[in-house]
């Protein structure tokens, strides 16, 4: 399954969504440019791209970037009307972008649609899991997250073979070659509160759950420590917190089971940096 991609926002459009060697009808008269995104791996790296059909006003260009939006190779038949056929090869694993832009000189976009059709060479009858990485800052080292993929509901099937790609805007991850089923997600990283998700894997689909982490110390769970996590830490050990509830992993960060002056010390040291 393919997705368009925003990337003005850095997400997807929930209008963009096709599979893998069937069409999408597409037209520029709302924007200047589609991007898809696509998932290149060991065995599936052989992509051909194909723009039918276009409309009189409609001169589509093929470009395809890499992770960090570095072009990769640019195609152009140079005339409106006639359908762009790129055949590419990745030879790298990774995340790409495919951007379909228009090329005709028109001052009112009328009469510039296409069909967008995206195969693989090579397909396997497996599937990926994607998402973003969020919570972490870019100052981390993100060779640090651990994260696994063990089936719900296929026996004895686990996956810790994940690709981790990042960029001045974002973080993302990737794990290819995974069998279809129901898969629990775990992701840990030092300092930080595990993250647990379930997610469907399809035959040669991308399967979408973002992982979120928060640092220990986050209480009220915004994915940061802030004034708001120390004033809550701060009644809780003099007594007057109305938390009851709140379980203590949050705010423990010593791990000795409690919540007391040293994670006050700790979150105060935090908000200083």
């Amino acid at each position: 399954m393919l997705r368009l991609y925003d990337r003005s926002v850095g997400k997807f459009r929930n209008f963009g969504i096709f599979f893998f060697g069937n069409r999408l009808c597409r037209n520029f008269f709302d924007q200047s440019a589609d991007w898809v995104f696509i998932i290149a791996a060991t065995g599936n790296n052989s992509f051909e791209i194909s723009i039918e059909n276009p409309d009189i006003q409609c001169d589509p260009v093929v470009e395809i970037f890499n992770f960090s939006y570095t072009s990769l190779l640019k195609h152009d038949q140079g005339c409106a009307g006639e359908n762009e056929i790129v055949d590419w090869i990745s030879t790298e694993s990774g995340i790409y972008y495919v951007k379909i832009s228009n090329d005709a000189d028109v001052s009112y976009p009328k009469q510039t649609a296409y069909t967008l059709k995206i195969s693989t060479k090579n397909a396997q009858d497996s599937g990926f899991i994607y998402g973003n990485v969020v919570g972490l800052p870019s100052d981390k080292t993100i060779e640090k997250l651990t994260i696994l993929a063990t089936a719900l509901d296929v026996y004895d099937i686990t996956s810790d073979q994940r690709k981790l790609l990042q960029n001045q805007n974002e973080t993302k991850y990737y794990m290819a070659g995974i069998r279809p089923g129901k898969y629990q997600m775990t992701a840990e990283y030092p300092g930080y509160l595990p993250f647990t998700g379930e997610v469907v894997v399809r035959s040669w689909d991308y399967s979408s759950i973002d992982i979120a982490l928060s640092p220990v110390g986050d209480i009220d769970n915004n994915q940061m420590i802030d004034l708001t996590d120390l004033v809550i830490c701060m009644k809780i050990v003099a007594g007057v917190c109305e938390y009851e509830d709140l379980p203590i992993s949050r705010a423990d960060i010593d791990e000795n089971n409690k919540i007391g002056l040293a994670d006050i010390i700790y979150m105060m040291q935090w908000l200083k940096e």
